[in-house]
This record gives C-alpha cells, sequence and structure tokens, in this order.
C-alpha cells in the first residue's frame, strides 16, 4: 500500500482560514476569483505572500485589474528562486546546477549564500530593502516580479486575526479599513505544512511516500518507485532514502539540499547511471551528454565542500538575517552570468579524466 497523505496538500478551496470571518464580509478562495473578476468590486486584497498569492495578483492584473486597486497583505516576506530560463531546459540545466553549486563553495555563512545568489540570478526576493523570513523554493520570472512590484499597497503587519465588514484586524493589534465594495482573496493556506516526517519511507507492506530530494516532489515519488522495483531489502531501501520535510525557512533550504544531495549520491549509485539519465523527472535528463558529464566532473571535484557548506548553512538559523553588513561581496567569475567558467572550461586538459570517469561509473552501474 502506498500511503500519499503524508503530503496531503492543503488549498484555499479545501481548507478554511485561520482567521475569523464576519457574515458580512465577501471573501472567497482563490479558485473562485475567475467567475468574479469584471464584477463591480472597487477594489481587491490579497491574502498571503506566497506562490497562491502571487499568482492571484497575475490573474487579476491579466484580466485588466489596475495595479492601485489591489491590495496585497504579505505576512511574511520569501526568498523565490527564478524561473527564467527553464523554458530552454536543455541548455539550462547545466548552468543552473554549476551557480548553484558555485554559489555554495564560495559563499561563506547562510546569508552570503543568498546575496550572491540574488546576484546571480537564483533568488529574488518582493523588495530588495527587506530581508525576507521565509523560503518555500516558489518560482517566480524576472517578467512577473516586475508586474508584482506594481502593486504598491502591500500590507507587512503579520497575521490577520479577522475580518469584519469595514476593518481588517491583525493579531499585532494593527487595524487597516476595508468595505463591502472590496472583494478579499483567501490564499493564507499554508500548502506544504505537511505532517511530521516519518522516519522511514519503506514500512513493511507500506510505503510512506514522502520526499527524499528538495522539490519538485515528483522527482522523489520516481526515485522511491525504482528503488522499490530493484531491491527487496527494506533495510537497504530505507538506507537509501532518508525522509525530507518541505522547507519552511531560508536556513533550511540548505539543510534539507545537504539530505537531498546525500541521498542523490546513494540513490544514484544504486540505480545506476543510466536509470539517472533516462528518467524524465530527474534534472541530469534534461541536460545534453556534454554538459552532462562536465557536470559530473564539476560535482566530484568539490564533493567535500559541497556538502560540508550546505551542512553549515544548514545550521546556522541563528545567524541567518544578523550582521547583514557583511564585507561587500565581489564580483567573480561565477557572477557574470555566464557559464564559460571552471565548469566549462577544463577542456582537454579534463579530458582523460572524463573518459575514465564515465567509464568507470557506467562499469559500476552495469555490474550492479
Amino acid at each position: 500500500m502506498v500511503d500519499a497523505t503524508l503530503m496531503l496538500t492543503n488549498v484555499p478551496a479545501t481548507k478554511s482560514p485561520e482567521y475569523k470571518i464576519s457574515a458580512d464580509v465577501n471573501l472567497v478562495p482563490i479558485n473562485d476569483l475567475g467567475c468574479l473578476v469584471g464584477s463591480s468590486w472597487k477594489k481587491y486584497v490579497i491574502i498571503g505572500g506566497g506562490k497562491t498569492g502571487i499568482d492571484a495578483i497575475l490573474y487579476l492584473i491579466e484580466n485588466d485589474v489596475a495595479p492601485e486597486n489591489i491590495q496585497w497583505i504579505v505576512p511574511n516576506d520569501s526568498w523565490f528562486i527564478v524561473r527564467d530560463g527553464f523554458e530552454d531546459i536543455g541548455n539550462f540545466c547545466a548552468l543552473w546546477v554549476y551557480q548553484t553549486l558555485d554559489n555554495i563553495i564560495t559563499s561563506k555563512d547562510v546569508n552570503e549564500v543568498y546575496k550572491r545568489g540574488e546576484k546571480l540570478g537564483l533568488f529574488m526576493r518582493l523588495d530588495t530593502s527587506i530581508w525576507p523570513t521565509k523560503m518555500r523554493a516558489a518560482t517566480v520570472s524576472t517578467k512577473e516580479m516586475e508586474i508584482l512590484r506594481s502593486i504598491t499597497s502591500i500590507i507587512r503587519l503579520g497575521r490577520i486575526q479577522g475580518i469584519e465588514r469595514d476593518t481588517i484586524i491583525f493579531k499585532s493589534g494593527e487595524r487597516i479599513p476595508t468595505d463591502g465594495s472590496t472583494l478579499h482573496v483567501d490564499c493564507s493556506v499554508n500548502s506544504t505544512a505537511f505532517v511530521v516526517v516519518k522516519e522511514k519511507i519503506f514500512e513493511g507492506d507500506r510505503i510512506n511516500l514522502q520526499m527524499v530530494q528538495i522539490p519538485p516532489a515528483c522527482t522523489s515519488a520516481a526515485m522511491i518507485a525504482a528503488i522499490e522495483l530493484k531491491f527487496d531489502d527494506e533495510q537497504k531501501k530505507n538506507d537509501l532514502c532518508k525522509p525530507i520535510d518541505a522547507p519552511h525557512l531560508p536556513s533550511q533550504w540548505f539543510q534539507l539540499q545537504y539530505i537531498s544531495n546525500l541521498n542523490g549520491q546513494l540513490i544514484g549509485k544504486a540505480l545506476g547511471l543510466s536509470w539517472m539519465r533516462r528518467s524524465r523527472l530527474v534534472i541530469l535528463n534534461h541536460m545534453s551528454f556534454w554538459s552532462f558529464v562536465k557536470t559530473l566532473i564539476f560535482t566530484t571535484i568539490n564533493k567535500k565542500k559541497i556538502a560540508e557548506n550546505m551542512k553549515l548553512f544548514g545550521e546556522q538559523h541563528h545567524l541567518y538575517g544578523k550582521n547583514l553588513d557583511i564585507a561587500q561581496l565581489q564580483d567573480d567569475e561565477a557572477q557574470s552570468g555566464g557559464i564559460s567558467g571552471s565548469l566549462f572550461s577544463y577542456g582537454y586538459l579534463f579530458l582523460f579524466l572524463l573518459i575514465a570517469f564515465v567509464l568507470s561509473y557506467l562499469m559500476n552501474a552495469v555490474l550492479q
């Protein structure tokens, strides 16, 4: 039996808001927005600063609602992953992996890795003057971010306690006015607030479906299914797959990357190189052959430093957001926006290493 309830996702249409709502307040979940745009609402109040709130705002603006008629309640600012380039996934994957890992290798702490990542175009935030307190791995394009930044009425007063006909009341005690001509759109449900992670994925006749890689979750599902089909020994299967939670905090993103990285190495070795290249749900599948092998060289050479810094940044929750006046970050080769740096300039110097590495890996996969 496969228990998929451990990653049950809640959305505004299936879960009521956690704040009180007076009967005479016009409030709908985001799912109902499509039926109501173009009605006689003078203002829209979007409640929630995550991906659902972003989608609501983009939908309104695409349907000719003026930015000045939108008010956005953002309890917490978040880091977002920049989605630009993924449309050309074959050429972009290697660049993204390289820049992500090179940023981890060269940064000194959890604050610097986000600042450098922002300069590299890996991360974005809504307001560059506000240091985000959340990281849930939501993706946004630079074009979408431009649209979001056109919203001038952004309310950062924390979470809502309740909405009355003429007042929105925050848990902080602050209040802002509202009225009957305003449509409030609930986008506040935390869709990735999953139950506590179980220790084992494989448990007798049950598979406890959880993530073993950082999002997207479909990669984890593919790996778990392949391991279930290939191995009978339950202990061996569990040793390959340490479950991880969904990310919520900036430092936690790297803590989970560290575990995900360890899982990936073990699973890659167990399933073999050919499976990792064949599976469309694994990022390596979308790289060209030469990008793929160059990425393998880069990660092999820097394996220890990557793991050390992922672990370090994941343990720096106490440091995150403090001493942000760190030494001025230097632009370096990785920040040039191209992939002509160390990953793609090894050339013939590493040709022998490349051939030896690939042959060794293929032989290891065949022998398993």
